[in-house]
């Protein structure tokens, strides 16, 4: 609103209201949306806060600013009858709390503080997360605060807190997920390593974690989504996620597309829902589960593309276009897309598989093999969409 008179940038509203914070463009989109919601606007209508594609956007509504005495509040604008008042905390907002050295030994130091700054990137990456910088999240580093106290201070929803131990010839990294609003654990897990290259060990670990997270995120908003009374299109998009992560049946798929649908009908620019509804497509092409498998593929790339150009640094959007071209014969630009997609998420494990399944199609075993064996490193245990 202060900027009314022209178009704002993505990295002028990411360096004025995030400075010092990871974040991601979906979250950045996702938070727009939410102004949008709050004030009565829409992405379809942008009767006040106006979208310029590539550009940034521009606040169109008439504002009439005031300020209260002193000892009240500020009041940034009015829109009618409403009033801009803070939020509650956004979607997939954590903070990574600096993990403990258990073992004691100040050599170890170097290697704790990189687990825990490599997890903050990486989580930045998970789409529509907002993760607190490390800067700040080590203001917190040995200080016994109540992690209820943590989330309001912070306005997050989670919280992560770990702990690093190495003896002899081993290492042990524990983490949890917390719900900062009540404290409750939400999830917890032990990862154990023989002591080989710290680097590459480090890197291995943080890259389960933060795909194990990617999972857990998508159950705790899913069951936030199902509790709520007037969900809007990102609930609708956790639960279509939460769908396809009960395995890839023609009922799952159908059910996961009704939410993205929902989505859709909400925000109909929701970059997010509209990449996984084109998953969705393109799986019940390419596993042959109705009767006109080229229509739904069809589908999914007009989707993907339009998702693409709404949100060009998507990367499940990139991974999505990717499994659709090398599975119509077009391997080398698929592989290009892959190849972006794990730029954007390195830990990105369907991307691996597929790019395994492009190098098959070109006669290229080995490098196969290097992929896959890639992916399985990232997640031993996920069911990929590339698989099919």
């Amino acid at each position: 609103m202060r900027n009314r008179g022209r178009v704002v940038s993505k990295d002028e509203l990411v360096n004025a209201i995030w400075n010092g914070r990871a974040v991601s463009d979906a979250a950045l989109t996702t938070r727009i949306n939410a102004v949008r919601g709050v004030i009565g606007d829409t992405g379809e209508m942008q009767r006040l806060i106006k979208t310029l594609p590539r550009k940034g956007v521009r606040f169109i509504g008439a504002v009439q600013e005031t300020q209260e005495p002193a000892t009240g509040s500020c009041i940034l604008g009015k829109i009618g009858e409403k009033e801009l008042t803070s939020a509650s905390p956004p979607r997939l907002s954590i903070v990574v709390l600096p993990f403990a050295n258990l073992g004691g030994d100040p050599k170890q130091d170097y290697f704790v503080e990189g687990v825990t700054e490599s997890l903050t990137t990486d989580l930045s990456r998970i789409s529509g997360s907002f993760v607190i910088g490390q800067h700040t999240a080590l203001t917190y580093k040995g200080r016994f605060t109540d992690i209820r106290q943590i989330g309001r201070e912070l306005n997050v929803r989670y919280a992560l807190e770990g702990s690093v131990q190495r003896w002899e010839n081993r290492l042990r990294v524990n983490v949890q997920l917390i719900d900062a609003a009540t404290g409750s654990h939400l999830w917890a897990d032990r990862f154990d390593k023989p002591v080989a290259g710290l680097l590459e060990m480090r890197d291995e670990i943080v890259s389960r974690i933060a795909r194990s997270l990617d999972n857990q995120f998508i159950v705790a908003e899913a069951r936030r989504a199902a509790r709520t009374l007037n969900p809007d299109a990102m609930d609708f998009y956790f639960q279509g996620r939460h769908s396809l992560s009960k395995g890839l049946t023609l009922e799952n798929l159908r059910e996961a597309r009704s939410y993205f649908d929902l989505a859709l009908a909400i925000d109909p620019e929701n970059a997010d829902a509209m990449s996984w509804a084109a998953s969705v497509e393109a799986a019940l092409g390419l596993l042959f589960l109705t009767d006109h498998p080229s229509e739904h593929l069809t589908v999914s790339e007009a989707m993907v593309l339009n998702a693409l150009s709404l949100a060009p640094d998507h990367p499940w959007a990139h991974y999505t276009l990717a499994m659709i071209l090398i599975s119509t014969s077009r391997v080398v630009p698929g592989v290009a897309e892959c190849q972006r997609a794990l730029e954007l998420d390195r830990n990105l494990a369907d991307a691996h598989v597929l790019l395994g399944i492009a190098e098959f199609y070109m006669g290229r075993g080995a490098e196969t093999e290097s992929h896959v064996n890639e992916a399985l490193r990232l997640s031993p245990a996920t069911s990929l969409l590339s698989i099919g």
